[in-house]
């Protein structure tokens, strides 16, 4: 873009038309020309044209000599190659695809012999290396079921200059048979004279044989279909005693959409009698739009392809129904009624359902047995340690150890196993309540006392914090399960001390208001997010906050199960 006047003005010029990227391979391109050599040079490059554009330079640098073979300096030409590196990057690029197509793909010779193939056809036909391949022709993919007039009617068409594309049974290397989708193209020259050719092979075996599997059932279906048909068709009288007493509730539709004809049955589904269905449409009789929609659309498409149809449908009082619907003909093979049958197959879904839900429920419970192991396994193993570690110094101590250390390490030990009974009592209160087994043992107790007890403990346990206990009682005497009630507040008071900031606070206030008993509870702890507070009752949920705090993930879950028992 620029002129050569630019250039002579500019002698800088030329080093800023060079790309960055190419600054260095430059200068090395330039400090070997300062030494005289008969060799040719070439180096290609990239340069940013006056308007900005970026374009790729291939450079020749030749030695010139005089007459008497004196080096007289360097000769060098350029030559602009963007298209051909535009070019070379399409190609790249095309390659790439054809490499990891998910079709097989091959490029033969224009002898049919295999010059390349991708990394797909080689797993597809299960070879293990390319030289069970290249240089063969496709023969050797052949299973002996296609007749050989059938490959001659594929090399006339190609040899022609057509594309070719068909279904072929080809085999893997291993003897294993494969339905293909072929597509073979014949590439040419300038000249139009074929080259080579290309061919991608997608394997339809799974469709074929879930197509056949389909045409199975539908011949099966047909044939019931048929027979059914054939029955009915005896005589209207045999037709009318069968349907009456059929539980099935059997219509004839007309052309028209119109109920012809409904046996009984239908009134035990519908709060309507047969003569008020009669001679009426599916609009007219009330049923829903998308029930009605899906009737007509099944009827029409009946009376165009003279097929039988099959639809579930679910009334809007519940009643699920497996509907088969069949053409009459007259004897000129026209359509001229719709014969519906619908079972009720209520049951069948309600089934259906219920076993989803156990699969579901399985699903849970196997997820909650691995989250109970894996906390088990945790929880158990840092007490375990300190018992074993504790029983291990008293043993090999003995005598040596003094009175202090020895109650030192028992009390450590004590601790230790109150902790891993807690973590038992705890699996046996939720396995309790899911098995059903949960009973309650009501006594009279006074409420301040026992509530101050409990209160009394955790602040001896953490003197650190701020402990107020409130009662706003009418009494203080009444009936209820002791035991239970210490689970429930022992576990609520737990996360409140234990949780809480350093030098935090904990009110605890038991009110009797309306016939109920209130327990509140509120603390400065550091709280739970408010995108986890919906998991607050599962089973070994911990919240992100506390992670660092030693804990179940049970207490809550217990509180939530032992309050629903007491219908709290």
């Amino acid at each position: 873009g620029y002129s050569s006047e630019e250039f002579i003005k500019n002698p800088e010029l030329l080093n800023k038309l060079f790309h960055p990227d190419d600054t260095f391979k430059l200068k090395d391109h330039f400090m070997e020309l300062k030494n005289p050599t008969g060799e040719i040079h070439e180096i290609e490059y990239k340069i940013i044209t006056k308007s900005g554009d970026l374009k790729w330079i291939s450079h020749i640098c030749q030695p010139v000599y005089n007459s008497q073979g004196k080096y007289l300096g360097r000769r060098g030409s350029n030559r602009d190659i963007t298209p051909q590196k535009a070019a070379d990057e399409k190609i790249l690029k095309f390659s790439r695809i054809v490499e990891n197509s998910p079709a097989a793909i091959i490029l033969t010779n224009k002898e049919g012999i295999i010059e390349y193939a991708n990394k797909h056809f080689k797993n597809q036909f299960k070879f293990k290396n390319e030289n069970e391949f290249i240089g063969k022709t496709p023969k050797i993919l052949q299973s002996g079921n296609t007749s050989k007039e059938y490959y001659e009617n594929i090399w006339n068409n190609l040899n022609s200059g057509k594309a070719w594309n068909g279904i072929i049974q080809n085999k893997d290397k291993e003897g294993g048979l494969l339905w293909l989708n072929v597509s073979i193209t014949p590439i040419t020259d300038s000249e139009k004279n074929i080259i080579s050719y290309a061919a991608i092979y997608n394997d339809i075996t799974e469709q074929l044989n879930l197509l056949e599997e389909l045409k199975k059932y539908k011949h099966q279906l047909e044939e019931m279909v048929a027979k059914r048909t054939k029955e009915l068709e005896k005589s209207r009288e045999t037709f009318s005693a069968l349907t009456e007493n059929s539980k099935d509730v059997i219509i004839r539709f007309n052309r028209q959409g119109k109920y012809v004809y409904i046996n009984k049955a239908v009134e035990q589904y519908m709060n309507k009698n047969v003569s008020e269905i009669i001679g009426k449409t599916f609009y007219e009789v009330g049923f829903p739009l998308q029930i009605t929609e899906l009737f007509e659309k099944s009827l029409n498409t009946i009376f165009q392809t003279k097929m039988n149809c099959r639809i579930e449908f679910q009334l809007p009082n519940g009643f699920w129904f497996d509907s088969l619907l069949s053409p009459e003909f007259d004897s000129d093979g026209n359509v001229t009624t719709i014969i519906s049958s619908s079972r009720d197959i209520t049951e069948f879904k309600k089934l259906q359902l219920n076993l989803q839900k156990a699969l579901d429920n399985e699903k849970e419970v196997n997820e909650l047995k691995d989250r109970f192991i894996s906390m088990v396994s945790h929880e158990f193993r840092t007490p375990l340690s300190s018992i074993l570690s504790s029983a291990d110094i008293l043993e090999m101590g003995g005598d040596k150890l003094n009175a202090d250390r020895k109650k030192t390490h028992f009390i450590r030990i004590k601790n230790n196993i109150e902790n891993l009974t807690k973590i038992l009592d705890e699996v046996v209160v939720i396995n309790k309540s899911d098995l059903g087994k949960f009973t309650t043992s009501k006594q009279n107790i006074n409420l301040e006392t026992f509530c101050s007890d409990i209160f009394d403990e955790f602040c001896e346990l953490y003197p650190s914090i701020k402990a107020e206990i409130k009662f706003d009682l009418n009494e203080v005497h009444f009936n209820l399960d002791s035991a239970v009630l210490r689970k429930i507040l022992s576990n609520l008071l737990s996360n409140a001390f234990k949780y809480n900031k350093t030098g935090g606070s904990v009110v605890f206030k038991t009110e009797y208001k309306d016939g109920k008993i209130i327990f509140e509870i509120r603390d400065t702890g550091m709280g739970i997010p408010s995108e986890e507070q919906t998991n607050v009752f599962e089973p070994f949920f911990r919240s992100s906050s506390v992670q660092n705090i030693k804990g179940t993930g049970l207490g809550l879950n217990i509180v939530k199960k032992l309050i629903d028992q007491l219908k709290g």
